[in-house]
């Protein structure tokens, strides 16, 4: 790092300005005789203190300069002298003995470490899954394809098409035939036939169990669930070894600013790094307000990705401060040891959304937060409109690196270099739960949320109505979530850092879920939506009391949603996922569900060796999608 980079957090000001420190994360131990042991993991610190200094730490816990600390802790303004100067020297003894953080600490780890320069990342294809929607990924493909021409882009884009219908895979070729000749543009095609075919290969190349890869390919017709997971599958399978970037075909590449665009990076890690690192959501009575609302700016949507897609954390850092401020303030002990490591990779990038927010349920919106939730509520009237809409921007302000993964795949930058997991095959929220098994399998994995947001824009007129605010169709809405819950009950403390090895631990976890007698399943299942809603509750309830009066009728609201689900909890159908229940019996749906658990185990525990075929085959010159 260069030595003339000034050294401290939030910005990179005067290396003489007092310095503000925090407690680290630490573990105490009561040991007797007025002694604990602590140990801070973000310096490897451990000594024997008397209770009172370690009852200290608990009191730091933002950053501040230890006579800020000191004041604080002796009562505020009108503490007594000599207090304040007996706990300014504990404090002072702490941060000497390492239990108290410096701000510039992450800094003099890169100082100490040499972060090697960063590596350019050059992204190799824009991806688009797509289903029965020719007029859509038209104009969709053209929109890209014409940012990509204005900056001299060299990539090429490609198509994966789910449709069952082979007239709309005709009419796919022939739309993108006639693109190809009037852009002179490299586009690759793959429907039904370029998958069954790849599929065959890959399974002789590898000696791989035929229905497992059919599984990933396609899904499992008789569940009556889109496979879009399926279809993002496959588009890794042709990828393999390059990084890419995935849109939904139902975008258009209108790149917007946010309203409170700053420069500089943000970084946030562990327990409440959602709640910090999390977009800023604006929503909107139309489209048409929407659009009025930012900027549309002209920039070069791949350099957004390339520039950050790919990097190591130090690397990243170092380059962002070079010209502008970057704050570590909110991040702990994992982040510094990937820093200290140079393990921590951004693998995933992620643009904002302008335009239909991609809810299934409008209930989302009661999850928000901060200012977001102040915008929303701001007048009962108001708010009756915005809570039914659909339209909203949601996005950074500035360039937001994180250990937790975004609230949306529909425009993705991803590093498919490295080891990445497969989608769940079938259901809506594949993209929820793909993140998720990423940052369990890839512990050195890290999210870049970047400050400029693209428009969805359905060709199909959506809405919400207002009982859907309130009511949902089950607890278990979806069998995504169902799957996430069961990955999250998986003990990961243990196992190696390798992702390949993840997958398969992950992976048989999940099989021997899925081999349960059925009363055994169904009782793990209940225990997880007990769970997952009691948190839930708890997480509102403590909001409850951080809101004024004046938001009442958002308070209401809340509480009605959460009465109907604490309704639910005893039913009989409290543990089946909604989106399978459809002129099924319950015990059926059970059935289908447990079955679906056990195949993405396979999945998983299969997918190491998926790729590696993969690999194989595309050094051989053989693709899934093929030129049109």
């Amino acid at each position: 790092m260069d030595p003339n980079i000034a050294i401290t957090s939030g910005s990179l000001s005067d290396r003489d300005s007092p310095v503000r420190f925090r407690s680290g994360t630490c573990k105490r131990f009561a040991v007797g005789d007025g002694l604990e042991l602590v140990y801070c993991s973000d310096t490897g610190a451990a000594g024997l203190l008397h209770s009172e200094s370690a009852a200290l730490l608990g009191g730091c816990a933002s950053f501040e300069t230890l006579e800020r600390h000191a004041r604080e802790l002796c009562g505020g303004e009108n503490a007594d002298r000599e207090a304040l100067s007996n706990t300014h020297v504990r404090l002072k003894d702490l941060a000497d003995s390492g239990f108290l953080i410096s701000e510039r600490e992450p800094f003099e780890i890169l100082r100490r470490r040499a972060a090697p320069p960063p590596v350019p990342t050059t992204i190799s294809s824009m991806c688009f899954p797509t289903c029965n929607r020719v007029e859509a990924m038209k104009r969709c493909l053209e929109s890209y394809m014409a940012n990509c021409r204005q900056y001299g882009k060299k990539n090429d884009f490609v198509v994966m098409d789910d449709s069952c219908d082979p007239e709309v895979r005709k009419a796919y070729r022939q739309m993108l035939t006639g693109i190809r000749v009037a852009h002179d543009a490299s586009i690759k095609y793959a429907g039904l036939e370029e998958k069954r075919a790849f599929l065959s290969r890959l399974v002789e190349t590898g000696d791989l169990p035929p229905d497992v890869v059919q599984f990933a390919l396609f899904g499992n017709p008789a569940t009556g669930l889109p496979t879009y997971g399926a279809n993002q599958n496959a588009i890794l399978l042709h990828t393999i070894g390059d990084a890419i970037f995935c849109a939904d075909d139902d975008t258009l590449c209108r790149i917007a600013a946010p309203p409170t665009q700053t420069s500089g990076l943000f970084a946030v890690s562990g327990a409440g790094s959602p709640e910090l690192g999390r977009e800023e959501v604006w929503t909107f009575p139309d489209r048409e307000t929407a659009l009025k609302s930012v900027d549309l700016v002209d920039a070069c949507l791949l350099d957004m990705h390339e520039r950050f897609l790919g990097m190591e954390l130090g690397s990243c850092i170092s380059a962002v401060a070079q010209s502008d401020p970057v704050d570590l303030d909110s991040t702990d002990a994992s982040f510094h040891r990937l820093l200290r490591s140079g393990e921590g990779r951004i693998r995933v990038t992620v643009n904002g959304l302008l335009g239909d927010c991609g809810f299934k349920n409008p209930s989302d919106f009661l999850t928000l937060r901060g200012a977001s939730l102040e915008r929303l509520t701001r007048q009962e009237s108001e708010y009756r409109v915005l809570r039914t809409s659909r339209e909203c921007l949601r996005v950074v302000d500035r360039v937001t690196v994180s250990d937790f993964p975004p609230s949306h795949s529909t425009f993705l930058g991803l590093d498919n270099r490295q080891v990445l997991p497969p989608f769940l095959p079938e259901g809506r929220g594949q993209d929820v739960l793909f993140e998720y098994v990423l940052l369990l399998c890839s512990p050195d994995t890290l999210y870049a949320r970047l400050p400029w947001a693209l428009l969805h824009d359905p060709v199909e007129v959506r809405s919400f109505s207002s009982r859907q605010l309130v009511e949902r169709g089950g607890v278990i809405e979806e069998v995504y979530r169902l799957i996430t819950w069961l990955v999250a009950s998986s003990r990961i403390g243990t196992w190696p850092r390798d992702p390949n090895a993840r997958l398969r631990r992950l992976g048989s976890h999940l099989e021997e879920i899925g081999r349960l007698p059925a009363f055994d399943f169904r009782e793990l299942v209940c225990l997880q939506v007990w769970q997952a809603v009691s948190v839930g509750v708890s997480q509102f309830e403590q909001l409850f009391r951080e809101v004024d009066e004046s938001r009442q009728f958002w308070v209401d609201d809340v509480k009605a949603f959460l009465s109907n689900r604490r309704d639910r909890l005893l039913a009989q159908e409290v543990c089946l996922p909604h989106d399978l229940c459809e002129r099924r019996d319950p015990a059926k749906v059970l059935e289908i569900a447990q079955q679906l658990v056990y195949r993405f185990g396979q999945l998983l525990h299969l997918w190491p060796d998926i790729l590696e075929s993969a690999r194989v085959l595309r050094a051989e010159g053989y693709a899934l999608a093929k030129p049109v």
